[in-house]
């Protein structure tokens, strides 16, 4: 099962960067991928190519975001209006993607950490999946390098990244 964590920061990236960085995550190359999800509150997933891998991440991944959430705190006003947000946007949200059984006046608080189910998906067979997933967490470094550099970026920069990279 997916570790989901949390994020109503503007970029979820200094949070993402510092977990890859500085927990166990880091010596699992090719091990897990990152996605991002929006049910429950904005999250950000953290996808276990072995589905019983998360039990060993995710006491101390709760624990780097506690200390991380409290060196970095949220102006309550700003939390508020994006939890008010999210709750509006719940029920369309669920309706537009198909999603089962999914509490849309359920939502979790800023810095929470959970094992959760992985996001539902339209795959042809279990073998589809797991060739999906296999690519994503080949994906994930550069993703996560593509992420590092592109955080420390002037908005100029950041407008002309993707092309320089990948078009010229």
């Amino acid at each position: 099962m997916p570790i989901s964590i949390y994020n109503y920061e503007k970029s979820k990236m200094p949070l993402i960067l510092e977990i890859t960085k500085n927990t166990s995550l880091r010596n699992l190359k090719d091990g897990y991928y990152l996605d991002n999800d929006w049910q429950h509150g904005p999250n950000t997933l953290i996808v276990f190519l072995k589905n019983s891998e998360e039990r060993f991440f995710v006491d101390e991944i709760k624990g780097f975001v506690k200390e991380y959430i409290e060196a970095n705190p949220l102006d309550k006003g700003y939390l508020e209006e994006k939890q008010a947000l999210y709750k509006e946007k719940q029920k369309t949200l669920v309706e537009v993607e198909y999603r089962e059984n999914v509490d849309v006046n359920l939502l979790y608080e800023h810095g929470e950490v959970i094992s959760r189910p992985r996001k539902s998906g339209i795959y042809n067979s279990r073998q589809h999946r797991k060739a999906f997933d296999t690519y994503r967490c080949k994906l994930n470094e550069i993703y996560l390098k593509m992420m590092d550099t592109y955080q420390n970026l002037s908005s100029i920069e950041r407008a002309h990244f993707f092309y320089i990279n990948f078009v010229l």
